[in-house]
């Protein structure tokens, strides 16, 4: 039996990302345990093993009723049926077609139903993955669901949602008719609940018919601290992706920075590396994505709304000047990709020097 870990990959089809059916906090926390440990190459009749204690701590399901509560939970994915409409199909299945407890040796064998099974086996596009740990530790279910929802755009940066339909896919429209409660509950504090705990965070602006808020644009962002966590298993598929286009720009870069990079985004690399490999200015295009994961940016800072064209930012022209002074983005100048007992340059003074600077060239969030 292997050992839930946080940092486990929970993978997920879209469809079902944005299926409208409702789980509790706890059903949502078991669904997607057993999710991850789910492996593209497992057989549909496979089931899983997960420690009934290991699973209880890992989603702070506590007291001496934590037992009975998981059995109750899972007796209740046995018979919680929903529907999701693929294109023009509507399936109508459970969750759950087997829960065996194994008492004595403290663990449960679980069974994903047949007709689910296509959105976690064998998912080779039209997916969203994410770490086990950035759903665990949240405290309501919508705030779940929003996550998921908020994930599957990320890549975008924004996407747009009907207030009727962002309230049929939370599970609320019911609990929040009034859209001022909705807003206060499912929208604000769930903003604040995924800032503090997980890898994506997000601003939102409403955009009204008449007087009434009839959709909201959500503005999500990636947060750059997965670059240095240590626990992160890669992503095959956008590590595969982003070799893609490295080799079709003619780099050579190597594979630990290339993992690194996969953890902010197949589309926003390839847009940071065609930038870079564009742009006159940039001369190590390896180093300047690398510097640009490293604070957040998009390769939309580097150019302007019209028409897309470059720009020349002060701080670069000045750098171009000072013939004896080490470009920001060498890549061997980078503490990330390098043993610290090694590095002797410290570039953090001319660093926030650089930045203040880029700050009259960022776009508002």
């Amino acid at each position: 039996m292997t050992k839930l870990q946080p940092s486990d990959i929970v993978r997920k089809g879209n469809e079902l990302m944005e299926s409208k059916y409702r789980l509790g906090l706890m059903e949502q926390k078991l669904i997607l345990t057993v999710a991850a440990k789910i492996s593209k190459n497992d057989s549909y009749d496979k089931t899983y093993i997960i420690g009934i204690k290991e699973f209880c701590d890992l989603i702070g399901l506590k007291g001496n009723s934590a037992y009975s509560e998981l059995r109750k939970l899972t007796l209740k994915l046995r018979g919680n049926a929903f529907e999701v409409r693929i294109g023009d199909r509507i399936i109508q299945t459970t969750w759950l077609t087997k829960v065996v407890y194994k008492e004595r040796e403290g663990y449960m064998e679980l069974g994903i139903d047949e007709e689910l099974k296509e959105f976690f086996f064998e998912l080779k596009k039209n997916f969203t993955s994410y770490e086990l740990q950035n759903v665990v530790r949240l405290k309501r279910s919508f705030s779940i669901r929003m996550y998921e929802l908020l994930k599957r755009y990320s890549f975008r940066d924004e996407k747009v949602f009907e207030v009727n339909e962002l309230k049929e896919i939370l599970g609320v429209e019911d609990t929040y008719a009034l859209y001022a409660d909705f807003k206060r509950r499912a929208i604000l504090d769930t903003q604040k609940e995924l800032r503090a705990k997980t890898d994506i965070d997000f601003t939102f602006e409403e955009i009204k018919t008449g007087r009434k808020v009839t959709s909201i644009r959500f503005f999500i962002k990636s947060k750059v601290e997965e670059l240095s966590s240590p626990n992160i298993e890669p992503e095959t598929e956008a590590i595969e992706e982003i070799n893609q286009q490295i080799n079709k720009f003619g780099l050579f870069v190597k594979k630990e920075i290339v993992e690194l990079w996969s953890k902010y985004g197949t589309y926003k690399v390839t847009e940071l590396l065609r930038y870079a490999v564009h742009s006159r200015s940039v001369h190590n295009p390896i180093g300047f994505v690398t510097w640009a994961i490293q604070n957040n940016l998009t390769a939309s800072v580097f150019k302007t709304a019209k028409g897309r064209k470059e720009i020349v930012p002060l701080w670069l022209q000045k750098q171009k000047e000072e013939e004896n002074e080490y470009p920001l983005w060498r890549q061997e100048e980078f503490s990330l990709f390098s043993n610290l007992g090694e590095q002797e340059m410290d570039l953090e003074e001319e660093r926030r020097r650089l930045e203040e600077e880029l700050k009259m060239y960022k776009k508002p969030l």
